[in-house]
């Protein structure tokens, strides 16, 4: 079902399809703009990052640009076809979004949220906004989307603890056996990634049932690597840096008047 007034307001949730054609629009109405906010340098990289990340593919996120490249002058041509009512439908519930807006909206979705935020709807902005976010949450759905096609994860079930705080992303579960994975990603094929102290720790714990799962080369193709037991693993070389962050607090005293 296209996107409904509640959803404009808030109130409902958006499925698969109009997350795609959400971020369709935004890319075609925007261009480079919309490549530049997010730190990508190519139409590829972005079908993939925002592909993932809203929890649908990037073939429908390029589908629905194209959808709509025949409206705005972005030079592409799109397909030859007229808009399909439903896409027009959700185009004209972001019709008065400006950019900043708008990319509030696919960056609520990449983070998320079920919903969307309008100007006038009450919604709060998400700051969902630095591109390892962006990029990290892609790689959490790659996993999810693929972890079933892996051989070593065959038969296992999957549970979401990236809330959680215990030092990994997922529990994979089969009968008194189980995983526990961390998931990275890395927009090019190589580069670095980084553990916190709790992962670190867990990780030397749980030792070979743990598994570092680095997702790659969201640029051209996501490709996934495999690190079990990664502290100890020779093809790892783990190097500790500390930092010293100054936090700054308010507090006040509070008197309440007796009666």
């Amino acid at each position: 079902m296209p996107m409904d007034a509640r959803a404009i307001a808030g109130t409902a949730t958006l499925d698969r399809r109009d997350k795609a054609i959400l971020t369709g629009i935004y890319l075609s109405k925007f261009g480079g703009d919309a490549l530049a906010e997010f730190g990508f340098k190519t139409y590829t990289e972005a079908f993939n990052v925002l592909g993932y990340a809203t929890g649908t593919r990037p073939s429908s996120v390029k589908l629905y640009r194209d959808e709509f490249d025949q409206l705005f002058p972005n030079g592409r041509h799109g397909w030859k076809r007229g808009v399909r009512p439903y896409c027009l439908h959700v185009l004209n519930a972001v019709e008065g979004a400006s950019f900043g807006e708008f990319s509030n909206i696919i960056k609520a979705i990449a983070a998320g949220t079920p919903y969307i935020a309008l100007p006038g709807s009450g919604t709060a902005k998400t700051t969902f906004s630095a591109q390892r976010l962006v990029t990290g949450e892609a790689a959490e759905r790659y996993f999810m989307q693929n972890y079933r096609k892996i051989t070593e994860f065959e038969g296992y079930e999957c549970h979401d603890t990236t809330k959680a705080g215990c030092g990994f992303d997922f529990m994979l579960a089969k009968g008194n056996d189980s995983f526990c994975v961390e998931v990275k990603g890395l927009n090019e094929r190589q580069g670095s990634v980084m553990m916190t102290e709790k992962e670190h720790d867990t990780a030397l714990l749980v030792g070979a049932k743990y598994c570092l799962f680095v997702v790659s080369n969201f640029r051209q193709r996501p490709e996934h690597t495999l690190f079990f037991n990664p502290i100890l693993n020779a093809k790892l070389a783990w190097q500790k840096e500390e930092r010293t962050e100054t936090i700054v607090t308010y507090n006040t005293k509070i008197f309440l008047k007796s009666t």
